[in-house]
């Protein structure tokens, strides 16, 4: 497993265990997380051959779900979504036969 992987599943291993953590900095370090796994995933996307930007809509989706502030309602799903793509982007640093049909499938 990659560092930048391993960071992103720790995010959202946080966001699960703890919610609240979207309003508690959680958000800030997934996105700190994501925002240092970018070059990685220009040469993930380069070397097997997925398309950069539905793989770049996994990460920009994922850094605006962490930038909205959830309303306290919207708390516990803000934070399962957010904690959804972490995973999501976790798994594709890490598999060996993501293709550009697997990120849009999960988009």
């Amino acid at each position: 497993m990659t560092s930048c992987s391993a960071d992103l599943l720790t995010a959202a291993e946080r966001l699960d265990e703890s919610p609240e953590e979207l309003l508690n900095g959680g958000a800030t370090a997934a996105l700190q997380a994501l925002e240092s796994c970018q070059p990685d995933i220009e040469a993930l996307a380069a070397a097997h051959g997925i398309d950069f930007p539905a793989l770049n809509a996994l990460w920009e989706r994922a850094s605006v779900r962490l930038r909205e502030t959830p309303t306290p309602e919207e708390l516990f799903p803000a934070a399962a979504d957010a904690a959804g793509l972490l995973y999501a982007a976790a798994w594709v640093l890490r598999a060996e036969s993501v293709t550009t049909d697997d990120l849009q499938s999960m988009l």
